[in-house]
């Protein structure tokens, strides 16, 4: 036999060593894998669009439904981006990833779907229309859609729940055909459009007023208010809302609330879709983009703190009020953090369990600095108009 054919020599006992060597190697990598490494590694291959969905699942900016979730699920999608993951979440966690990308998967697949079956009956899209469906506001909806209705991780689509998609779908279009066409509509056209609609929307808004027993002045200031609304509704979505009987009730009733809190204390159960705006097809897109917003703000308390404690000298106190409110914005439960704002005692007792957490007892003077911390970042950070 040639040497080159021979199988090198290696004692059976040094080969052993090797396998379990290497093995151990192995483990430690899965025991020592952060659970953002995990998810960059998962989403290298994909397209940049379908990566940033994958990543607003893994990372729970965009919250799965419980139902949808196997046990442990919950506790990895909590875990910051710099947690390690021991071996079983790992394992599990890449299960979970790869139903997040079926998900997108499927979500695509719709849409090609949607578009195909109505080429396939005479409907022209345009270049535009395409993009809005698969890159603009389309894959979201539909993935809104998914969410809300789904009992389990899809596999496929229902026969019931396809109409659904295909409203969804072609909403879509026509929020980017009207705010195309506002965008280049001569302004006298919208002032024409917009003017028959006042004395309409005027009337209601003091039926409302009436219902509530306002005095004159405050129901003048709440039909002004609403009227101001409707010209930047009507500009934007480039016609008239669909109910306006529901829109002007509850719009008046989103500027009144506004007056009488204040804008910081109607920021979050607006984003829930008390705005009047009409959008209740988009309410799962609203507190999608609420959760990301909150957790943003968080990430901005946080830096605050930890700014406070690089300075010469150091300002613990500040650092512990910028912290305390990071957790709690944090938590990014809507319900608690709006008694946080409007100083409910539920939301006080939130801040003082939450300052007992960091530094134990503390004087009680500091529980109000740490809601107008938050109360200041959430009014600078959401945008009470949209």
């Amino acid at each position: 036999m040639d040497e080159t054919d021979q199988e090198p020599f290696l004692p059976s006992v040094l080969k052993a060593v090797i396998v379990i060597s290497w093995s151990d190697i192995q483990e430690a990598g899965v025991r020592e894998s952060t659970k953002g490494a995990s998810v960059e590694d998962h989403v290298r291959q994909l397209r940049r669009y379908k990566s940033e969905f994958v990543r607003d699942l893994a990372y729970a900016a965009v919250r799965l439904p419980a139902a949808w979730l196997a046990p442990g699920d919950a506790t990895i999608l909590a875990l910051d981006p710099s947690a390690l993951l021991d071996a079983d979440q790992s394992i599990r966690f890449k299960e979970l990833l790869d139903q997040c990308v079926h998900l997108v998967d499927l979500i695509e697949s719709l849409i090609n779907t949607f578009i195909g079956q109505h080429k396939a009956t005479g409907s022209r899209f345009t270049k535009n229309d395409l993009e809005s469906l698969r890159r603009g506001r389309g894959p979201g909806r539909v993935r809104g859609r998914l969410l809300l209705r789904g009992t389990a991780w899809p596999e496929s689509v229902t026969a019931e729940l396809a109409p659904d998609i295909a409203a969804v779908l072609w909403r879509c279009l026509r929020d980017r055909q009207s705010h195309q066409a506002a965008a280049s509509r001569d302004p006298r056209d919208l002032k024409a459009l917009i003017q028959p609609l006042m004395p309409e929307v005027r009337r209601l808004v003091l039926e409302w007023t009436a219902l509530k027993r306002l005095r004159p002045d405050e129901a003048d200031y709440v039909v002004s208010e609403v009227l101001d609304q409707l010209i930047r509704t009507v500009a934007e979505r480039n016609g008239p809302p669909e109910n306006l009987a529901a829109w002007s009730h509850a719009t008046a009733r989103w500027k009144w609330r506004t007056a009488c809190t204040g804008p910081a204390n109607v920021m979050l159960p607006r984003a829930f879709g008390a705005s009047g705006t009409g959008d209740v097809d988009d309410e799962v897109s609203r507190r999608v983009d609420l959760d990301r917003r909150l957790r943003a703000v968080a990430g901005l308390l946080d830096k605050r703190a930890t700014w406070y404690a690089t300075l010469t000298p150091p300002r613990p106190d500040d650092g512990l009020t910028y912290r305390v409110a990071a957790d709690i914005v944090g938590t990014r439960d809507v319900e608690l953090i709006e008694a946080v704002v409007r100083g409910l005692p539920e939301g006080k007792m939130l801040v003082r369990t939450a300052l007992a957490r960091r530094a134990g007892p503390l004087s009680a003077a500091r529980e109000p600095t740490v809601i107008r911390v938050i109360k200041d970042m959430l009014r600078r950070h959401l945008d009470t108009e949209t």
